[in-house]
């Protein structure tokens, strides 16, 4: 028992490990740093620190990213919008739907699809058609968040907490960092 205290007490990453002594009892005694714990680390470049590739938004969204709705958008915010990869364009053979994959490996036909961009404060005005997360209406925080979550569409409603940097989107308060623009 003893030797499994000690080996467990060496591998411990700190700098001060609980070791046991001949009779058995825990006591603490100061041991070695590991190498480079305390290091300094050098400065992440732009995006670097989020794991963004240089072809990546704010929001981790490339080029070829789509927000895909099975259902049209019909005057007040429509739910359920998901980010996904065109798998095959529209055409008049598709009676103009394109195949999209979402980020659950899951196809969808449809002809409900948006390309975006990050808002920026010109942007924020109302009626402004947005997209905002539907997790609390913040930006992503990583990559595959940004993959998995479910996007809002829909006007800008209040702008009146701007200043705190939230709009509102129907009844939805969103963060002005988490908006996206639909373009086409």
């Amino acid at each position: 028992m003893t030797r499994l205290l000690i080996i467990i007490a060496a591998l411990a990453p700190t700098a001060t490990a609980c070791v046991a002594t001949t009779h058995g009892r825990l006591g603490a005694r100061s041991g070695p740093v590991p190498v480079g714990a305390d290091a300094p680390r050098p400065e992440p470049a732009l995006g670097e620190e989020q794991g963004q590739a240089p072809d990546e938004d704010e929001h981790w969204f490339t080029a070829d990213d789509y927000l895909v709705s099975p259902k049209p958008y019909e005057g007040r915010p429509r739910l359920f919008i998901k980010l996904a990869k065109m798998m095959t364009p529209p055409a008049e053979g598709t009676k103009s739907e394109a195949r999209f994959l979402l980020a659950n490996g899951r196809e969808l036909w449809t002809e409900h699809y948006w390309r975006s961009r990050v808002a920026v404060q010109a942007d924020l005005s109302l009626g402004t058609m947005v997209f905002c997360t539907q997790s609390g209406g913040r930006a992503p925080d990583n990559k595959d968040q940004a993959r998995r979550t479910m996007w809002i569409l829909g006007p800008i409603t209040d702008v009146s907490d701007l200043y705190k940097g939230v709009v509102a989107v129907g009844h939805r308060n969103c963060e002005v960092s988490g908006l996206r623009i639909p373009i086409r």
